[in-house]
């Protein structure tokens, strides 16, 4: 069984290979007491990179982040790339890049335990 890899501010960050949808990966998070990976800064961005580049997918992963024609809040942090739709689910691939994908699609995923959420 594959560990939890654990960041220096705490978070744990784990990659399913196994493929889900977008909501289905969420909920096989929500199993772990975690959630899809929210990737706010390029530190994050880069732990889950490596995280992708380790492991013996060569495919996307899904993670946390769901888009919408219009939204109430913004991300301070995002790196898609310039040929993102605007709806659908967030993918990242081994370069560290993002993309809007289908949610219906079945990807790996990318669940993160944030350190607030860890108990003893």
């Amino acid at each position: 069984m594959k560990e939890w890899n654990t960041t220096e501010s705490g978070s744990k960050y784990r990659l399913f290979e196994e493929r889900k949808n977008w909501d289905n990966a969420e909920r096989h998070c929500q199993g772990f007491g975690a959630h899809l990976a929210i990737i706010d800064n390029e530190a994050k961005n880069t732990f889950v990179t490596n995280l992708i580049n380790s492991s013996e997918t060569s495919d996307f992963a899904w993670i946390g982040m769901k888009t919408k024609t219009t939204t109430q809040t913004s991300t301070p942090f995002t790196n898609f790339d310039a040929e993102s739709p605007i709806d659908g689910c967030a993918v990242m691939d081994a370069k560290g890049v993002w993309s809007i994908r289908s949610c219906i699609q079945l990807r790996p995923f990318i669940c993160q335990i944030i350190k607030s959420d860890i108990s003893i």
